[in-house]
């Protein structure tokens, strides 16, 4: 045994880690070691000797490092700051800021700061297609990335969609997210089985995956904690009847952040919404009947903010937000310490200032809950200029041959096998003879030979929860499909419709105005022939269909984009799901889906963000006689679907075309009383099209004001709070000067720059690359540029979205975080000698003594921001204009050597600090009001949540005890499973909440120096 190294109250570190705690009591022997208990990470842990360190934490004195004349230059001031700021992240900076391969658009960044601002961490974002759902999207997880260690990150879409995602993340954000199939969930299941703290993930799996029986059990079983999960099509959950809804509850539970993406706009009044804010927010939302009357106080709130935005007289905005009292729910706001601030801040006053307003408006949003977890933008609404849609039909006549065979094949396969319901399977003869007649006797000959009509080998995917997809065939049905084979052989190859197509593509290759076309068919077999078709005549294509491997589709799709000579791409509805083809102005239907929005579908792959073509063409196929046109391109043009965007429309025409294709099947209506029947829907269509119009008038009574928001950006960008391209190339160009000097970086040409690696720093920034186990992409690419030797990269956005192969350093690019991490070893200089040139006189001329405080506040609101305070040394008065704009005014100053007496720079720092003190004070007594009542609330929502699932899983208990056997018995195991980890998580949560009752306000010098301002 040894004396204990360590004493009780000494603060030490873990080894090999950056956490620091104190040691509570003396230490314990056990079998001959010393052990120790220790705070840490707001818990107490015991540890064995050899597991920590002595903490070197040393109070900076800001007198005596002056004194001893340590002053850092401006660039390595300036470095010292932005490490600051990437080690420990500012609430009020955005560190996804102008940090990937995107155009800068304002409204993509109004979802990150929703996100941050919600006590929630859950967020709705039903932007219009085309927007950039999945920038937005990116844009919360980076910015997350940048502010915690996440481990567990999972997306979940459609399987469709997977590779775009992947694709998308490692071109634009340089993240390297894997594809999950269920042999890769089954393992991370048994790993965390086997050892739950240390399982992470980062990946892209399927909803079709994960929505089965057997991925649920285990979802619910084991209970795995992730760290942010976002749904993509989050529409296919609205459903609470079926496994989509159920997965999308499970994951609410299991994440600490969810983010749920869909273009679908759902009307507040319909429960589908309703259905997705309780898989968000459960605790808030735990009843329909109640939900109209809980977001009616909304409708006051926004015109509170509205009368500020029109900077109305305080009495005005007060006589709104005190309109909340006269509805349902009016105790929920009397008794909310955010509403009374509210209240108290208007009453008798004549005007606000700047301040007031900005707290009054962030007061206001977090008291409208669908503000802080649903956010809607749409094309209408930002700068967007969206092209013109110019549809064009291609008129066809079938020669009398075809016409029969199209009629004797609808007729046969209609009155088919008797007693099955004229649904989806019995419709796809019939329309794939409409689609391509030429395939349609491959089909018929292929539904001949195995007996079955089989819609799984066919390209129908819709991403929801699917009917049986086979019906076998009894052998008079085989007899009677043999007859018509035969019939076939008369028809003419090619038929007219492809003749049509030939003639038509032809001519569009001749004019040499348009370069790329694609062309989507409903069906694999006609591509395949119109494939064959075009080589014939010496078109280049490219074909994308369900056959063809996720994996190459984004290099067939590139090579698209790449070619220069005309060339055609084939897709299919599966082929083209989740391809954005913006760089393309130019499409065909070669036939018709029946569903209205899947040829919206199509069109928005052309129609969407980064489309820079004034217009689309869109031509589609007109084939007299057939129920593709005479009912639904007469549907599609009734409703405007050619020429304007029809997307809110989806949760109202998919009922209607079921109901529609009954009727066009029903052999019982004439022709012309299926027309009618179109003309009819097109009608309702119509009529709910104006409501709807109607309706999003009425939004931003309820949802809540992007103004706010956009006026946070914008100010965010004018006082550059985010990690500045400048301030990255001053960290690496500083770092490569004093520890690497060898290593030339040269600026070669505007925003580009060329570096010469030598071998130490080469060894330097792999030895990282493989202490943090990058992803395997990203680091085959780092280690090829490296092996380079001279490279070139850029620091600033437009230069790296404008050359994709450019190599583009951010704060999280891997060089940089290598910096970082070496940085956590070096002992800073913290003082600078600066002075300015005030060339714009907005400030008083003299000398100053400037110091940056860390504010940090803990408890229900967490915040860590920087205070700088400037003291005049003239006055000795803190200038509050100067401490305002002192960050920017670093980055404009230069190296000066002033002299200043210590007396009168020791009299600054008193100021500073009482003036730091008297801001710390202000905080406490602001959040005193408010920190207690916000806890309770959270606390009573957590647990009338926790109640309600309780009592779910009791029930289903006591019902299978009424009725024992193997099954029943099974599921009673899995629930109490599911209700032990229910609990587990609910006191857990408690437990945070508990500890945030505590409202801790602490500040820490960081930095400071001597400006002449001149």
């Amino acid at each position: 045994m040894t004396n204990p190294k360590f004493h009780k109250g000494q603060v030490v570190k873990l080894v090999n880690t950056d956490k620091t705690g104190v040691i509570c009591e003396d230490p314990k022997i056990i079998s001959g070691q010393n052990y120790y208990v220790l705070f840490i990470e707001n818990q107490y842990k015991t540890y064995s000797e050899e597991s920590f360190e002595v903490s070197e934490t040393k109070k900076v004195d800001f007198m005596t490092l002056f004194k001893n004349k340590e002053f850092a230059s401006l660039k390595d001031f300036l470095s010292y700051l932005t490490y600051i700021k990437v080690e420990r992240p500012l609430s009020n900076n955005l560190y996804a800021f102008l940090s990937s391969r995107t155009q800068f658009e304002v409204h993509q960044f109004k979802p990150v700061l929703r996100y941050l601002q919600s006590p929630y961490q859950r967020l709705l974002v039903a932007d219009e297609v085309g927007v950039g759902k999945t920038i937005e999207a990116a844009i919360i997880y980076t910015e997350l990335l940048s502010r915690n260690k996440l481990d567990r990150v999972l997306i979940i879409c459609p399987s469709a969609l997977r590779l775009k995602w992947q694709s998308e993340l490692r071109k634009r954000f340089n993240e390297d997210f894997g594809l999950i199939d269920s042999s890769d969930m089954k393992l991370l299941f048994r790993k965390f089985e086997r050892s739950p703290t240390t399982v992470s993930v980062k990946g892209i799996a399927s909803m079709q995956m994960l929505r089965s029986e057997e991925m649920l059990q285990n979802l619910k079983k084991l209970q795995i904690p992730f760290d942010l999960v976002i749904i993509d099509e989050a529409h296919h959950m609205r459903n609470q009847e079926t496994n989509s809804y159920n997965l999308g509850e499970t994951i609410s539970t299991l994440a600490d952040g969810l983010v749920m993406l869909s273009a679908t706009p759902l009307h507040l009044g319909n429960r589908d919404l309703f259905n997705l804010f309780r898989i968000l927010v459960p605790e808030e939302f735990n009843s329909f009947d109640t939900f109209e009357e809980q977001i009616k106080p909304n409708e006051f709130i926004n015109l509170a903010l509205q009368r500020i935005r029109k900077k109305e007289i305080p009495a005005e905005i007060l006589e709104a937000i005190t309109k909340v009292e006269s509805t349902s729910q009016n105790e929920r706001f009397t008794n909310n310490p955010n509403y009374q601030f509210c209240k108290k801040l208007l009453m008798g006053k004549t005007s606000l200032n700047r301040d007031e307003i900005i707290i009054l408006q962030r007061k206001l949003n977090e008291l409208n809950v669908l503000s802080q977890i649903y956010t809607r933008t749409k094309k209408k609404e930002i700068d967007i200029k969206s092209p013109v849609r110019e549809p064009i039909t291609l008129e066809v006549e079938f020669t009398k041959e075809e016409m029969e065979f199209y009629d004797i094949v609808s007729r046969l396969f209609l009155h088919l096998h008797p007693g099955c319901p004229p649904g989806f399977l019995l419709q796809m003869p019939q329309r794939q003879v409409a689609s391509c007649i030429p395939a349609s006797i491959e089909y018929l000959r292929d539904i001949h030979k195995n007996g079955i009509i089989d819609l799984s080998k066919e390209d129908t995917y819709d991403g929801e929860e699917e009917d049986d997809k086979k019906l076998v065939l009894t052998e008079q049905d085989l007899g009677l499909i043999k007859n018509i084979i035969e019939q076939a052989q008369k028809l003419q190859d090619p038929d007219s419709k492809t003749q049509k197509f030939l003639e038509e593509m032809t001519k569009i290759k001749q004019k040499g105005n348009i370069k790329k076309i694609i062309i989507f068919s409903f069906f694999k077999r006609t591509l395949r022939y119109l494939e064959k078709k075009l080589k014939e005549i010496g078109i280049n294509i490219i074909r994308i269909d369900g056959d063809v491997p996720f994996e190459e589709r984004e290099t067939l799709l590139t090579d698209f984009e790449m070619k220069e000579d005309f060339i055609v791409l084939l897709s299919s509805e599966v082929g083209g799901e989740g391809l954005d083809m913006q760089f393309c102005n130019c499409m065909m239907n070669y036939d018709l889906p029946w569903n209205p929005m899947r040829v919206e579908q199509r069109i928005g792959r052309l129609d969407r963000y980064g489309q820079l073509n004034p217009k689309i063409l869109i031509y589609n196929f007109s084939v007299n006689g057939t129920i593709e046109s005479n009912i639904f391109l007469r549907l599609c043009n009734r409703i405007g679907i050619f020429e304007q965007y029809v997307g809110e429309l989806e949760p109202i025409i998919g009922e209607m075309v079921k109901q529609l294709t009954q009727d066009v099947l029903n052999v019982n209506l004439t022709p012309e009383q299926q027309k009618a029947k179109a003309d009819q829907m097109a009608m309702v269509i119509e009529r709910k099209k104006q409501d709807l119009e109607l309706f999003d008038k009425e939004r931003s009574k309820f949802i809540g004001q992007d103004n706010y928001f956009t006026e946070q950006i914008c100010d965010i960008q004018k006082n550059e709070r985010f990690i500045t391209a400048n301030e990255i190339t001053n960290l690496l160009t500083s770092f490569i000067k004093e520890e690497y000097p060898k290593t030339k970086i040269i600026d070669k040409e505007k925003e580009i720059y060329s570096i010469s690696i030598d071998e130490r720093l080469k060894e330097f920034f792999i030895e990282h690359f493989k202490r943090e186990n990058i992803g395997s992409e990203i680091m085959d690419r780092l280690l090829d540029l490296l092996n380079k030797g001279t490279f070139s990269v850029t620091f600033d956005y437009q230069v790296a979205n404008s050359n994709s192969h450019m190599e583009f350093i951010t704060i999280r690019h891997p060089f940089i975080k290598s910096i970082i991490n070496f940085y956590k070893k070096r002992q800073f200089k913290i003082l600078s000698s600066l002075k300015f040139e005030d060339k714009e006189e907005i400030f008083t001329k003299g000398g100053y003594a400037f110091f940056i405080y860390l504010l940090e506040i803990k408890g229900f609101t967490k915040s860590l921001t920087f205070v700088p305070i400037v003291v005049s040394l003239k006055d000795f008065q803190v200038d509050t204009k100067l401490s305002d704009k002192l960050l920017n005014i670093l980055r404009n100053s230069q190296d000066s050597t002033i002299d200043i007496s210590e007396e009168s720079v020791a009299k600054c720092e008193s100021i500073a600090l009482e003036a730091m003190i008297s801001q710390k004070r202000n905080k406490e007594t602001e959040l005193k009001e408010t920190n207690e009542s916000l806890v309770n609330d959270r606390i009573s929502s957590l647990t009338q949540t926790f109640n309600m699932r309780k009592k779910r899983i009791m029930d289903t208990i006591n019902r299978m005890r009424e009725n024992l056997n193997k099954k029943t018995k099974k599921i009673i195991v899995m629930k109490q499973s599911e209700l032990v980890n229910l609990e587990r998580h609910y006191n857990e949560r408690k437990t945070k909440l508990e500890i945030d009752r505590k409202i801790l306000v602490g500040h820490e010098f960081i930095g400071g120096g001597v400006l002449h301002v001149g």
